[in-house]
């Protein structure tokens, strides 16, 4: 006796495409009925089906049933398990970075978000930018090219930058892509031409980006003014978190102005 796949399908409680593709990785080969052109299932193909769910919940890839289903001897079977176990653990260790990364970020998130308005005097993170600013004409990747090295795990440090003194040069905007100092990315742009833009005691606030950033930072001047705190003249915008408004960028701006130091 032969069942259909939607009969397989219902007494395991697995989907009929899950069994159509373990059909089609050529673990199970049911016959085809000529009366009516269905695939059929015997008895044998359903256990080997609950031995591919066995194999599956342990976390085996299809390759690895493949070998064992292809005739591995019973004594190499240990060598699967072992290598399935290095697997799981080197995932475990991705997915621990990851959440670590996650939970950095909701951190950075929450506070971006509780202090976006407010005012505080802290200190501005250290930070890399190439020398030369930012021309709106030029191609971004053309920018970066040659002028600071960016790895992969590099690009979530990377942020679209400002800086503006409103009181040498009020009508000039420079633009530039900076990078976190960390000991990896110092080691990296040794033979490259950054400049080094220190931590320094600033005033610090969070904003929604506006390109016009005169108007952007009028409020922590105005603030600055009213509380007698003497600012260098020199503002600096940091991107932070992205969102999405009809496919456009926009962004939290980190917004440091450097005190005078007495």
């Amino acid at each position: 006796m032969r069942l259909t796949v939607g009969e397989i399908s219902k007494v395991l409680g697995l989907p009929s495409e899950s069994i159509r593709y373990y059909v089609r990785e050529g673990l199970i080969r049911p016959e085809k009925n000529t009366e009516n052109n269905y695939w059929e299932y015997s008895s044998e193909d359903l256990l080997l089906i609950t031995d591919i769910m066995f194999y599956r919940d342990l976390g085996l890839s299809i390759n690895s049933i493949k070998e064992i289903f292809g005739g591995l001897s019973l004594y190499e079977i240990g060598d699967v398990i072992e290598r399935t176990k290095k697997e799981i653990n080197d995932k475990i260790e991705e997915y621990t970075t990851m959440l670590q990364k996650i939970e950095s970020w909701a951190e950075y998130y929450n506070d971006e978000l509780s202090n976006i308005g407010k005012f505080t005097i802290g200190e501005m993170p250290a930070n890399y930018r190439i020398s030369r600013f930012y021309d709106q004409s030029e191609h971004i990747a053309s920018y970066l090219k040659d002028s600071i090295c960016v790895n992969k795990d590099d690009w979530e440090n990377l942020s679209i930058s400002f800086l503006y003194n409103y009181k040498e040069s009020p009508d000039k905007i420079n633009q530039y892509i900076s990078l976190e100092k960390n000991d990896r990315t110092t080691k990296r742009n040794r033979d490259y031409d950054v400049v080094e833009e220190k931590k320094c005691l600033s005033l610090m606030t969070q904003a929604i980006y506006d390109e016009d950033i005169p108007k952007l930072v009028a409020p922590l001047i105005k603030y600055a003014e009213e509380n007698g705190i003497e600012l260098t003249g020199e503002i600096y915008g940091r991107e932070r978190t992205n969102f999405y408004v009809d496919r456009r960028r926009h962004w939290v701006c980190s917004i440091y102005a450097p005190i005078v130091e007495k």
